[in-house]
């Protein structure tokens, strides 16, 4: 972080309307990175309400009933 020192003086220079706009971009960064870091891992069953299966979902096909003699 040797550049730190270079920043604040370049920050430091700007109008203060500007050092808002460079915060808010920092802050807009940090929070960015705080919700890419966040991705969850989904639990087992957690869809289940989307889908919907038949009672006979496990039972055979019909229209494969020649390849599974």
């Amino acid at each position: 972080m040797n550049n730190m020192p270079l920043f604040y003086i370049k920050l430091s220079s700007l109008p203060s309307k500007l050092q808002e706009e460079v915060i808010n971009f920092i802050d807009f960064i940090i929070d960015k990175n705080k919700k890419s870091k966040k991705k969850k891992t989904p639990k087992f069953g957690s869809h289940e309400k989307y889908f919907i299966t038949t009672p006979d979902f496990d039972e055979p096909l019909q229209d494969f009933e020649e390849y599974m003699k």
